[in-house]
């Protein structure tokens, strides 16, 4: 029995049909792909009309982008929390180590002033100073000043005027009394210590403002003094500058020793110039002294 014979028109729809979409769909990818490669070469301002679709398509695939972004970031594993035990450990050792560095800073800066007062104060007299520590075992005070003993006497080599200082930087006074084994120093801003000369010396030991006549005030544990007048004028002192021993009426020891810090610059009547000076040291909170014996004193041994 013979198959009946297919219409013409089905197999024209088939394959013809077929192969114009085809042809179609092959041309418009190749239009595509020049259209981009067209627009790769137009400048960036001929492209601004894209600009509206653009927006478009983002307002339309935003919508969907953000909710699989939030669900990746869930599926996604969490990253490992540090235990609050370690954080509080790494954190104080920090803290320790930022410690340590403040003080070593601190601890240099205070050497390197302690290196530069003892170049500045090194005795202009010939010959060397022997130095003596002695322990501070009593503090005297009243409204004129105030007296300290301090274990060191004859027998060490103490004698009358003695500079007492400490570290050899700052003065704090000079022996009064002498004992055996136990000595009297006066401090500097007893009124029983009389007045002394003092001077502002520059950075290289150039000397500058001469202080007349230090003597203590009355209850302030300060000293006042006025400048002497010199020609050529030296520079005006001011707060904050270092006064130093200039008197040769004092001991060779005491001699650049340092007297104090200026506090106070007055100018009065005659435009004469009054300066009031500090000790950088509660001299009657000291616990040690420096004693500067001549190096003829002889030493009597051990106490």
């Amino acid at each position: 029995m013979a198959r009946p014979a297919r219409p013409e028109s089905s197999r024209a729809g088939l394959w013809g049909g077929g192969g114009a979409a085809s042809g179609r769909t092959g041309g418009l990818l190749i239009l595509a792909l020049l259209a981009a490669i067209i627009l790769s070469f137009l400048p960036q301002r001929a492209l601004s009309y894209l600009a509206g679709p653009r927006r478009l398509i983002q307002y339309i695939l935003y919508p969907v982008s953000d909710p699989v972004r939030a669900l990746a970031s869930r599926l996604r594993p969490a990253a490992p929390k540090p235990d609050d035990a370690q954080v509080a450990h790494l954190r104080g050792e920090i803290e320790k180590f930022k410690e340590l560095y403040f003080k070593a800073l601190a601890t240099i800066d205070e050497k390197q002033r302690l290196i530069e007062a003892l170049q500045q104060s090194a005795a202009i007299a010939e010959g060397p100073i022997r130095p003596l520590h002695a322990a501070v075992i009593a503090i005297s005070s009243s409204g004129i000043g105030g007296t300290i003993q301090v274990r060191a006497g004859s027998r060490h080599g103490v004698e009358r005027s003695t500079i007492a200082s400490t570290g050899g930087v700052q003065l704090v006074g000079r022996i009064s009394d002498v004992g055996p084994r136990v000595s009297t120093v006066t401090l500097l801003t007893d009124r029983n210590s009389g007045t002394i000369d003092g001077v502002i010396l520059a950075d290289d030991g150039t000397r500058q403002a001469e202080i007349r006549n230090l003597r203590p005030l009355r209850d302030k544990r300060l000293l006042s003094g006025q400048v002497r007048y010199t020609s050529p004028p030296a520079p005006d002192p001011k707060v904050g500058d270092m006064v130093r021993v200039d008197d040769p009426s004092w001991p060779r020891a005491a001699q650049r020793l340092v007297i104090g810090q200026v506090v106070e610059v007055q100018t009065i009547v005659g435009g004469r110039i009054v300066v009031t000076v500090r000790p950088t040291v509660e001299l009657e909170r000291l616990g040690e002294v420096v004693l500067l014996l001549s190096p003829a004193s002889p030493d009597g041994g051990a106490p």
